[in-house]
């Protein structure tokens, strides 16, 4: 498990957490729950958008969260452990599935 050191993976983990219809309601629901503001925000959904172009396995080409969350729903929780994973200094996942 990765541990949570910023705030942006705090937003996805509280909208993994609370997850209600979709993942783009959830993160804005996580950002009123947890009060940051719209750059930890912004960087969620950059974020969970890249890591949907990343995940492997999931037959979609150049996926996106919305695919992730209607084709292969059952790939999310992949999604968010491997968006989780995300280092931004080293633009790199930790974690690759």
């Amino acid at each position: 498990m990765t541990k949570i050191k910023t705030v942006w993976q705090k937003l996805i983990k509280t909208a993994a957490n609370n997850y209600q219809d979709n993942m783009v309601n959830s993160l804005y629901n996580a950002k009123d729950k947890i009060n940051c503001g719209e750059e930890p925000l912004s960087d969620a959904f950059a974020i969970l958008e890249l890591t949907a172009r990343k995940l492997k396995d999931t037959k979609l080409r150049r996926a996106t969260l919305y695919d992730i969350e209607t084709k292969v729903p059952d790939r999310l929780q992949d999604l968010i452990d491997m968006a989780l994973s995300y280092d931004k200094k080293s633009k790199e996942f930790k974690l690759n599935i």
